[in-house]
């Protein structure tokens, strides 16, 4: 299972490993999205492209265990990407820090192996001033077992909503949050079972009450809609 522990002002962790043949960056090395003028820098921008979502929390403190018999794989030799983001409105500069403890099983109690879902809408628009719902179709070609659901959104994020698309049970809900900073990180026993041409359907809400519209973006003051699971194949 996953430990994590954050100081207060988190917005989010997230351990992500890496595309194969990716250009690895420098072990050990914090790299800043922005430099001090707030501009992007590209060669972290290039790293976050190569990334492959394994695990996230916005809770200052979880332990997230997998289902009986399932286990994520890390290959020999390989390590993980720590992505924190910190939020700081105030004044005066705030400590940011994070831990992790991943706790390993031995491969004959493992039946099936963790796979994860990083399901994320980029064309997001949010005029000024006004409430606004947007929609998000997901299928897939194969049969999952999708064991957990969870959901990432910004600061005007006031409902989200994800749904069976497909199959016997479409348009159930299954999962539902109104708490933008703290989403909750459902588990599914016995796991959702999608077949071939089924998926999930996300709806969000948003209550833009700035005077500019808001899109996509790694701000806290921009949005986002993202869908993140965790499945098996049998």
């Amino acid at each position: 299972h996953i430990e994590t522990a954050m100081r207060p002002g988190t917005h989010h962790l997230i351990l992500y490993d890496f595309a194969q043949n990716a250009r690895l960056p420098q072990k050990d090395i914090l790299r800043d999205i922005r430099d001090e003028n707030g501009n992007l820098i590209n060669s972290t921008l290039q790293s976050i492209a190569d990334q492959i979502f394994m695990f996230g929390t916005q809770f200052r403190s979880t332990d997230y265990r997998y289902p009986s018999g399932v286990a994520q794989k890390i290959a020999a030799g390989k390590g993980l990407d720590l992505n924190s983001h910190y939020v700081n409105y105030g004044t005066e500069d705030i400590m940011g820090e994070v831990y992790v403890n991943l706790h390993t099983v031995d491969q004959s109690e493992v039946q099936y192996e963790a796979q994860n879902l990083f399901l994320n809408k980029l064309n997001i628009n949010l005029p000024p001033k006004q409430e606004t719902t947007l929609n998000s179709d997901y299928t897939f070609n194969d049969t999952r077992s999708v064991f957990m659901l969870t959901a990432h959104a910004h600061k005007h994020m006031t409902e989200f909503k994800i749904y069976i698309k497909g199959g016997a049970r479409d348009g159930e809900l299954v999962y539902y949050t109104n708490d933008w900073e703290h989403p909750e990180i459902k588990q599914y026993d016995p796991p959702i079972e999608l077949n071939p041409g089924e998926g999930f359907r996300g709806e969000a809400t948003y209550n833009n009450t700035t005077n500019e519209t808001k899109r996509f973006g790694l701000l806290s003051t921009d949005e986002m809609m993202i869908i993140f699971g965790g499945y098996y194949q049998k």
